[in-house]
């Protein structure tokens, strides 16, 4: 559950804005094999959010009720996953069925692919809780979606890699966007697609010394809108992601390198504001002189080379920064004494 409050002043918010948001929820699990084909698993949440607005008479407040169920059908080196999943949230009930569909191929090849219908609606918070620099919009409508995806990956003895494509058609897409001065502000796209690729793999060379990188290629229209926004990118979708890792050393004695950088990307339909590309270099190192308990010892510096970047513009992200944590693991030397990890 969450009880929180909050004040805002300043600003958009003149003399003051009051604001006590409450929530609260249950989930449950069930797995079950039927014979040695049929994995079958179900999972429930129920839960009840609320807010209460100095500025306004009345507070607002729904339920939510989510069912998923999910079949993993095995036929030898074939697997087949249909799923569905329906939700109830407040007034808006949406519906998602799915089918995945899998294959182990000789030399530790595996294919993969999903298609099926995507649909959610508006969270509470988009209709009515302010998140700080984030209005609300009591306006919006559900958004779905038509997605597909397929891949191939593959085991080595050294590591592993996978590629993927994809590609969702939404309607009533909903999107943040921001229209300075004002603040962000969440609206539906009537129609919007997104596409592209994904890819990521892993290098362990030595047992001391491992590499992992990844890539994302998202393009995306606003396909119909506004003849000036026709054609153009959606907003807060950057074209290119990238990162990679680099972990050294004894298990003791570990040393790792981050890169984290993405394209520029705009904040609303119009472009009128673009967050520039950025590169985060992150470096750490972490020790753990003690065993049985285990105690681990860790110094990271983030932003490395004091990069200059923002997720919404006029609140910029961190900049250099240098951290040291402690952390105490009880139960360390029983899991490895059975076995897990």
């Amino acid at each position: 559950g969450m009880d929180e409050r909050s004040t805002f002043r300043g600003g958009m918010f003149g003399a003051g804005l009051e604001q006590r948001q409450v929530q609260a929820g249950l989930e449950g699990t069930l797995e079950l094999s039927l014979g040695s084909a049929h994995q079958f698993s179900a999972s429930v949440q129920v839960g009840a959010e609320g807010v209460e607005v100095s500025t306004e008479a009345r507070a607002r407040g729904w339920g939510r009720l989510g069912a998923l169920l999910v079949d993993d059908i095995q036929w030898g080196a074939f697997t087949v996953s249909p799923s569905v999943r329906v939700d109830q949230s407040g007034p808006f009930t949406t519906f998602s069925p799915k089918l995945g569909a899998g294959a182990r191929l000789p030399l530790g090849l595996e294919l993969r692919a999903n298609a099926g219908q995507s649909a959610r609606a508006p969270s509470f918070s988009e209709l009515y809780v302010v998140q700080g620099t984030l209005l609300p919009n009591a306006a919006l409508r559900p958004e779905r979606g038509l997605v597909a995806d397929a891949g191939v990956g593959q085991q080595l003895e050294k590591g592993r890699w996978n590629v993927a494509g994809y590609h969702a058609l939404y309607e009533d897409l909903i999107a943040y966007e921001l229209y300075p001065p004002f603040l962000a502000k969440p609206f539906n796209f009537a129609a919007a697609r997104a596409y592209g690729v994904e890819a990521d793999g892993e290098w362990r060379p030595a047992p001391w010394l491992s590499a992992a990188a990844g890539y994302t290629l998202t393009l995306s229209e606003n396909l119909r809108d506004d003849p000036r926004y026709y054609g153009r990118e959606l907003p807060y979708r950057p074209r290119h992601r990238a990162w990679g890792r680099v972990v050294g050393g004894p298990e003791w004695l570990k040393g790792r390198a981050e890169v984290l950088a993405q394209s520029g990307q705009v904040v609303n339909r119009a472009a009128t504001v673009v967050l520039p590309a950025r590169a985060f270099v992150n470096v750490g190192v972490s020790a753990t002189p003690l065993r049985g308990p285990d105690v681990t010892v860790s110094a990271e510096l983030k932003n490395l080379l004091d990069v200059q970047g923002a997720d919404l513009d006029g609140y910029p992200l961190p900049g250099r920064a240098a951290y040291v944590t402690v952390s105490i693991a009880l139960d360390a030397g029983r899991r490895r004494d059975e076995g897990r990890p």
